[in-house]
């Protein structure tokens, strides 16, 4: 009876056996099957303290960016899409173009796949420049009219007047500095410099001028400029 039973049991095994694979293989095939999640879109006003937001085509259990975690993670009933936020750090922090952020985005679907995306950001974080100076580079002039009128530099956008510091340093060809008063125009885009007394600029000399340290409103810094020019002889 035991040798029986023991040759029934295994002729059960030898036929559940094969059904058992069938279905395992038939599982692994739908998992293998399973779309990749891919990021489909995204959406941000490209300024540092504002929110990015992706959309993913399905689930997605984990998203970072630039290496951070996402703010929130969630499904968008509106747009009927997985959403992660995030909100752009500082201007140190980000990886800033001449007009994109570039933000590196990695996520993990439901099943464990991890895949990542690069993004580009359009943004308005362009660095400010000197755009125009009176006296212009290269430029001879009179040092009487100059000491009157004042030299003038404008800027390609508004300059955040209370950070900047020592933005603007005015030399003679013995290398000292001159101590000129600046004042700015309302909409912070032209500044003018005049002479304290004592400090006027003489004929028959070279001065330079060094623009630097400065800042738009939205803290991104401008490149240094260095405006070289010769007052005339009496």
């Amino acid at each position: 009876m035991r040798g029986r039973i023991s040759i029934l049991h295994l002729e059960r095994a030898l036929i559940l056996f094969p059904l058992l694979a069938i279905v395992w293989v038939m599982g692994c095939g739908e998992e293998e099957k399973a779309e990749p999640v891919y990021l489909i879109d995204y959406t941000s006003e490209g300024i540092p303290g504002s929110s990015l937001k992706v959309w993913f085509s399905g689930e997605v259990i984990s998203v970072k960016f630039n290496g951070h975690p996402a703010d929130k993670i969630y499904f968008d009933e509106k747009k009927g899409f997985w959403c992660a936020r995030w909100k752009l750090p500082s201007m140190e922090e980000l990886i800033i173009g001449y007009d994109i952020i570039l933000v590196y985005v990695e996520w993990t679907d439901a099943i464990g796949r991890t895949k990542y995306k690069v993004i580009a950001i359009p943004s308005e974080l362009i660095p400010p420049e000197v755009a125009r100076t009176n006296p212009k580079d290269g430029s001879t002039v009179n040092a009487e009219e100059v000491n009157r009128k004042g030299i003038i530099v404008e800027f390609s956008d508004q300059i955040d007047t209370e950070r900047n510091g020592d933005m603007f340093t005015l030399m003679d060809s013995k290398g000292r500095r001159l101590d000129w008063s600046v004042s700015w125009s309302s909409d912070c885009i032209k500044a003018t410099l005049k002479p304290k007394e004592g400090m006027e600029l003489k004929p028959g000399e070279v001065y330079v001028l060094v623009v630097e340290n400065y800042y738009n409103l939205i803290g991104y810094k401008g490149e240094k400029s260095i405006i070289i020019f010769f007052t005339a002889d009496d």
